[in-house]
């Protein structure tokens, strides 16, 4: 009996090192492709953020369109007077409010757009701005966003229109608005220089869909101390 459990070690030892060093190299080869996918994932994101920025200081809505899902569209923000509104569009000329401010938008004019990106905490908009200067302010210059915290901007409209004026969505499109919330990144881009530290700045949210970033959310609200 000693010799068969013997006889069965050397037949079948190589092989279970085999099987062992073959599982291991499997694994490392798998870690290592989710580690360059998540490279990749993170490079894609930054170029289409500066792609979007580019199209706005250009004024290009041809190329901001690009970026919109045509299976979802791109919800947008805006205050035409004391309350928040919001749309939900396929294309930036679809909507006279977003085209207006995307037409005039000057916060870009002369900013550098190739700045660094920083992962974490995203500047903060007073309307008030320091006791020494009467203008709106950033708390602070630069490109940001977040990756750890969920934002619901969307949501936030549609609870204040359903409080104030009794308007209320359907069941399908509250779920459409909450799962785009939770799956996409919140940006702001306050600009590159500290020549004008009160500018508007630009706030925008980006979803991972099909393989690639899609704009989501256009905030005209972040920013805006209008009544």
């Amino acid at each position: 009996m000693r010799n068969i459990h013997q006889l069965f070690l050397l037949l079948f030892l190589p092989f279970l090192i085999f099987t062992a060093c073959n599982d291991k190299g499997v694994k490392e080869k798998q870690a290592n492709k989710s580690e360059n996918n998540t490279i990749q994932k993170e490079e894609d994101f930054r170029k289409t953020c500066n792609a979007l920025l580019k199209s706005i200081q250009e004024k290009d809505s041809t190329s901001f369109n690009k970026f919109i899902r045509p299976r979802q569209g791109m919800y947008v923000l805006y205050r035409p007077g004391a309350f928040d509104e919001y749309s939900n569009i396929q294309k930036i000329e679809d909507d006279e409010t977003v085209s207006f401010r995307f037409e005039v938008m000057e916060i870009l004019e002369g900013q550098d757009l190739n700045v660094n990106m920083k992962y974490g905490e995203l500047p903060i908009f007073d309307c008030w701005g320091p006791e020494d200067r009467n203008e709106d302010y950033w708390s602070k210059r630069g490109y940001f966003t977040d990756t750890i915290n969920k934002y619901t901007p969307v949501s936030m409209v549609v609870a204040d229109r359903k409080e104030y004026f009794e308007e209320d969505i359907s069941e399908k499109e509250r779920t459409a608005i909450t799962f785009i919330e939770q799956n996409s990144r919140k940006v702001v881009f306050t600009g590159s220089t500290d020549e004008d530290y009160g500018c508007i700045g630009v706030t925008f949210y980006l979803m991972y869909a099909d393989g690639q970033w899609w704009i989501s959310i256009l905030d005209w609200v972040f920013n805006d101390c209008g009544a």
